[in-house]
This record gives structure tokens, sequence and C-alpha cells, in this order.
């Protein structure tokens, strides 16, 4: 299975035909919905890079390979066979962080109730486990477009949607060091947004914006910052 893998992941390339991909990632499917030792070998043979080249950026033709990927990298976050910050740490270079959001950005035009939608949602949940990873995860997330393009595809969120936006949010800003940036790129009216509208996720705005404001307190008393910090994740 080990020789077999690289030897058929080869095949996600853009290069190849629709058709060639099309198997290859029929392949990549059945693969992991066998057993968990066979996603090991499918990981311990570089078969993951696959998933970021099957992620097209042509949605309009390659909607189908992009959801698998989107399944496959699901099932990997779920299935913990890595150490988690290692997984998204391998993600990350991958650049899988910024083909999720290009498909975001794309799917939401489509409304909740097309097919796509469902992978929109599994989309979303991706970029959750990246918003709760370490530190280094959320600070990388801070270094490229994937904010504001996130933030200008939730303009046409439905509240599910943005519910799962929100629970990024609370994940981003239990980084102290990302709160900066985050407020740069319009996270304050947006949270402000997300709090007048009141759907049944408030709790999770507020403690965004509580966090925001420890932003300044950081700067003045780290010792009464931290407290309240900490205190706010109780509540």
């Amino acid at each position: 299975m080990s020789g077999i893998v690289p030897y058929i992941v080869r095949f996600a390339n853009p290069e190849y035909s629709r058709e060639i991909r099309i198997e290859a990632s029929f392949f990549v499917v059945q693969l992991f919905s066998s057993s968990k030792t066979a996603v090991r070998l499918f990981i311990s043979a570089g078969g993951v890079i696959s998933l970021a080249k099957f992620l097209d950026l042509n949605m309009e033709v390659n909607k189908d390979i992009n959801f698998m990927a989107i399944d496959c990298l699901n099932l990997l976050i779920q299935c913990k066979l890595i150490f988690h910050a290692d997984l998204l740490s391998m993600l990350m270079k991958l650049g899988i962080p910024e083909r999720i959001v290009v498909v975001i950005d794309s799917l939401v035009h489509e409304g909740e109730e097309s097919t796509s939608y469902v992978f929109l949602l599994k989309a979303m949940d991706i970029m959750i486990a990246f918003a709760f990873g370490p530190p280094i995860i959320q600070e990388k997330l801070c270094e490229s477009d994937i904010l504001p393009l996130l933030f200008e595809a939730s303009k046409y969120f439905n509240v599910q949607c943005l519910f799962g936006l929100c629970t990024f949010l609370h994940g981003m800003a239990r980084n102290p060091s990302v709160l900066n940036h985050l407020e740069n790129v319009g996270i304050i009216p947006l949270c402000s947004m997300l709090i007048k509208i009141g759907l049944g996720f408030k709790g999770e705005s507020s403690k965004v914006l509580f966090c925001l404001t420890l932003g300044t307190l950081i700067r003045s008393s780290p010792t009464l910052a931290y407290l309240l910090y900490t205190l706010s994740f109780t509540l």
C-alpha cells in the first residue's frame, strides 16, 4: 500500500485530465472509508499533499473533486491519527486554509438550498479546527489574506454559517498576540453586528469582544489582563 499511494496520488496534480483526477480522488475516498490503518499508510506515504492539490480553485469545473478533498480533510482532523498541532502545521504548510477560504467564498453564493451547502458547513468546520489550534497556527492565519477574504464572504452567510464564524473568532481571540491583527481586519464592527443580530450565539460574540478589549489592558497591566482573560472562559 505504501508504494501504491505515492503513485496514485500524483494524479491529483491539475496538469492531469479531469477524468484521471477523478479516478485518483475516488481511490483516496475509498482508502479513507476503509480503515484507520489505511489512513495511517496514506499519511506516512505523503498522501496528504494530494488533498491540497484536489482543492482546485476552479470550483465551477471541479466542484466534485473539491468536495472529496473537504470530506477527507474533515475525516483526517477527526480521526486524530497525528498529534493535532503537527497535523494542523502540516496542513498549514500545504496552504490548506487559503484554499478552503476560496472554496467558502465560492460556495456561499449558492444558497443553503443547494447540494453544496453541506460542504460549505464542512469547510467552516475545517477553519474552526485551525482557529482552535496552537498559537503559531493562529498567527500564521493572520499572515495572509485569509481573514479579510473570510470576513468578506461572511456578508452572505446565513445563521448557521454566522454561528460557525463566531466560533472561529472565539478560537482566534483566545490568543492575545493576534488581537491587534483581528482589530485591523475589522473584527470589532463584525462582532458588534453579530451581537445585534442576537441569533443564539450572543455569548460567543461577547467573548470575542471581551478578549479584544484585553489588548489594551495587556500593555498596561499584564497581571490584571491575564486574570480577566482566564475568567472570561469560565463564564
